[in-house]
């Protein structure tokens, strides 16, 4: 019977920066141990012990202010694993993010986290790495040098971009996105679609009578921004209303709290909203908290509904009425891919799980613009 290898912190971000070192050019300097801790999803400390290990292997050199490493003289001896690591560790999987992991929305930190752990417990090198590509134009050179990847590497990018795909494939990685869009490139994703859970969320209000239903769009993937479109035109003429783009799906190139504000500060001078659908947990809390300032009541005044879910959800009052991701199903498509990479897999798209609430009623006034 093989005996079965457990990796500590360490051990595992030394084999991470191995990879890395192999990847960069004698000499070069290497980010400072902040940095490479946040990419690894470890501690500074962690990664200063995995420096030392290497630096005693040739393939790192200490020196300079602040203890900086440089790439040694002896990283083309580095590409494969020492003897005393066991057979298969080599295989990686690099999980990439457009911001650190603690300010992704529960529901992804969740994924992230179980993706991390089953990888590990099946004896993959997981390690993280915050790259900013969620607004780029084109794909960027500077990308081959900051996303580290080699022959045996698997990529799994969170909210992935046209430009992240088409350089995936210009660099033939193996890519695959958790949610995001494509723009046509062949890069396989698991999603949910939110357009098909707003649809759901949608078609609930209008049976209610609601179709002055506003549901912004800041920081939105452009197919995705279509697809909403529609989804929300079709709710609101359904009910008897007229679509507006810039009063039912307003939107920006950002998702921030001012943002937010603004939008929600300019839609209801428009004509005061009977129904606010938000993507996530940071616009709720944005438009609820401009709610209380205006003196509206939920769902008294207007009718409130998340397409998303959040820890904190259980504390709302009245109950949110709010849509759960199916994350057993997701994690399951994305070690299918990590593990097997199954031929002419394109991926998987899911619908959100209503949970209901109380947050949403008939429009106070029946839904008349009068």
């Amino acid at each position: 019977m093989q005996r079965i290898f457990k990796a500590n912190a360490v051990e595992l971000a030394t084999e991470s920066l191995r990879i890395f070192v192999c990847h960069q050019a004698s000499g070069q300097r290497l980010p400072g141990t902040r940095i490479l801790g946040k990419q690894l999803g470890l501690s500074a400390p962690t990664v200063a012990a995995a420096l030392e290990l290497l630096a005693k292997e040739g393939l790192v050199e200490a020196g300079g202010n602040r203890r900086a490493y440089r790439v040694g003289a002896r990283i083309s001896n580095a590409v494969a694993p020492p003897a005393s690591q066991p057979p298969g560790r080599t295989r990686d999987l690099l999980i990439l993010t457009h911001e650190p992991a603690s300010r992704l929305v529960d529901s992804t930190r969740r994924i992230i986290e179980s993706l991390r752990a089953r990888m590990s417990d099946r004896g993959w090198m997981v390690r993280e790495q915050v790259v900013d590509f969620l607004h780029a134009k084109h794909a960027r050179p500077s990308w081959s040098r900051q996303i580290n990847v080699g022959d045996n590497t698997r990529v799994v990018a969170i909210y992935g971009r046209r430009t992240l795909a088409e350089w995936a494939v210009q660099e033939n990685v193996d890519m695959l996105f958790y949610g995001g869009e494509t723009g046509g490139f062949p890069i396989p994703m698991v999603s949910v679609s939110s357009a098909r859970t707003a649809a759901l969320a949608m078609s609930r209000l209008a049976s209610l009578g609601h179709h002055r239903i506003v549901l912004p769009l800041c920081d939105r993937a452009e197919n995705l921004k279509a697809n909403i479109r529609e989804v929300t035109r079709t709710a609101v003429e359904a009910a008897g209303g007229n679509y507006s783009m810039r009063y039912n799906n307003p939107e920006s190139e950002y998702l921030t709290p001012d943002v937010t504000r603004r939008i929600l500060q300019t839609v209801f001078k428009l004509h005061q909203p009977t129904a606010l659908v938000l993507h996530d947990w940071k616009e709720l809390i944005t438009a609820h908290c401009h709610l209380s300032e205006i003196g509206l009541r939920v769902p008294r005044d207007i009718s409130l509904m998340a397409l998303n879910d959040s820890v904190s959800a259980e504390w709302f009052h009245p109950k949110l009425c709010r849509f759960r991701l199916p994350e057993r199903r997701l994690l399951r498509e994305m070690v299918k891919w990590v593990e097997n990479k199954p031929a002419r897999y394109q991926g998987a798209t899911m619908t959100g799980i209503y949970l209901a609430g109380d947050s949403i009623g008939p429009p106070v006034d029946g839904g008349r613009d009068g």
